[in-house]
């Protein structure tokens, strides 16, 4: 849709749902999912399958989402925050150039690489576990604070990024 808000519920199969300038709320949905907003926030719960969920400016809320394959959750501008409903078993991005990232595991064990990225003079990373490696690292003029640890291997490996704003683990 151009303008306009999208609702989408009850759907198994390849989801592809776009809109320029509207909110995308949605539940119960089993597949490959392509979500897609220039300006609005997105809302979905109950998701299983690949995620590739995007939006130039607003909000991402993901609530029971599991993982079935390589996933990216990203926004210019705006929040994301996303509950597992099972343990990632497959790589899983965030990514916000301005905004806080919450992934938050719901109780379920972490298994894998965890690696976060912030804007030193503007980002913060809060985990509940200890990192094990720790640096500093410029792109594009700006130093960012690069922190990771690994339980359990290297693998599914789970990226959350900001330039500005905070980065928060829970288990």
């Amino acid at each position: 849709t151009a303008s306009g808000d999208l609702e989408i519920k009850d759907v198994i199969g390849n989801i592809a749902v776009k809109t320029a300038s509207g909110d995308i709320e949605g539940g119960n949905l089993k597949g490959t999912m392509t979500v897609k907003s220039a300006s609005g926030d997105i809302e979905l719960k109950g998701l299983t399958g690949s995620i590739d969920v995007k939006t130039a400016s607003g909000e991402i809320e993901l609530q029971g989402l599991t993982v079935m394959s390589d996933s990216v959750i990203k926004t210019a501008s705006g929040e994301i925050d996303v509950k597992l409903k099972e343990g990632a078993k497959h790589n899983l991005t965030l990514i916000s150039a301005s905004g806080d990232v919450v992934l938050d595991y719901d109780g379920k064990s972490l298994k894998g690489l965890f690696e976060f990225s912030a804007r030193k003079s503007s980002g913060e990373i809060i985990s509940p576990e200890t990192f094990q490696k720790s640096e500093e690292t410029e792109r594009h003029g700006q130093k960012y604070l690069v922190k990771s640890f690994s339980i359990g291997g290297d693998s599914p490996k789970i990226i959350l990024k900001t330039s500005s704003g905070t980065i928060e683990l829970k288990k």
